[in-house]
């Protein structure tokens, strides 16, 4: 039920979403044709499915919102040093991070403030305790007041009638409408973004790979 997308997705260029050797191919429950998302995308496909009320999965990039988003369920990826990792296969020490898949942002509230903590192997986690907050609190409170968010529209604003602009247009009127402030950005580009993660990811997985395997850095 959780199974992923073997090494984070990051084994080749051509790897498969939801793919193992030891699981096989994860299926959108859905249309079990279609993409379920990766690298989470057993965890994901589990709570669509209603095989699990709630379950975890690892983000360095995407791997949790991705997964969420086809699936329709709620991802959420905490800052790094919130969560600990210890024996999370790690992709990218510096973006590595737990998070929760669930049925809705209560029930992801409630699973953070169960997980988030310090953890005596992971350093990053050090300061977690004082940065811990009432997440199940803060939900039940409907107020984006103060709160900054940046939408990214890769298609362009899209043809009329199409529906998912109109629907992403519904959302963020929802949004300012409980006080958020929404930031189009403009002119986006990721193929520069993705030259830039590959010059980080190819080095720190190497690094951590073989720690996490016990192996000197000169045999990875």
């Amino acid at each position: 039920k959780a199974n992923l997308s073997e090494w984070a997705q990051f084994r080749g260029f051509r790897s498969l979403a939801g793919w193992s050797a030891i699981g096989g191919l994860t299926r959108n429950p859905y249309a079990l044709d279609r993409n379920p998302g990766g690298s989470s995308s057993g965890s994901a496909v589990a709570v669509a499915a209603s095989l699990a009320p709630a379950a975890l999965g690892t983000e360095t990039n995407s791997s949790i919102i991705g997964p969420a988003a086809f699936n329709g369920v709620v991802g959420y990826k905490p800052t790094l040093g919130l969560v600990p990792r210890t024996h999370v296969v790690p992709l990218s020490p510096v973006q590595d991070t737990v998070g929760t898949l669930t049925r809705s942002v209560a029930d992801a509230a409630l699973l953070l403030s169960i997980m988030a903590g310090p953890d005596a192997g992971d350093s990053a986690t050090a300061e977690a305790s004082a940065r811990r907050e009432d997440y199940p609190a803060r939900v039940r409170v409907a107020d984006l007041k103060g709160v900054r968010l940046g939408v990214v529209r890769p298609d362009g604003p899209g043809t009329p009638g199409d529906p998912r602009q109109a629907l992403l247009t519904q959302t963020l009127d929802r949004l300012r409408a409980a006080g958020a402030e929404i930031v189009e950005v403009p002119g986006y580009d990721e193929a520069p973004l993705r030259a830039m993660q590959l010059d980080i990811f190819v080095p720190d997985f190497k690094a951590g790979i073989g720690k996490a395997l016990g192996v000197p850095a000169n045999r990875v």
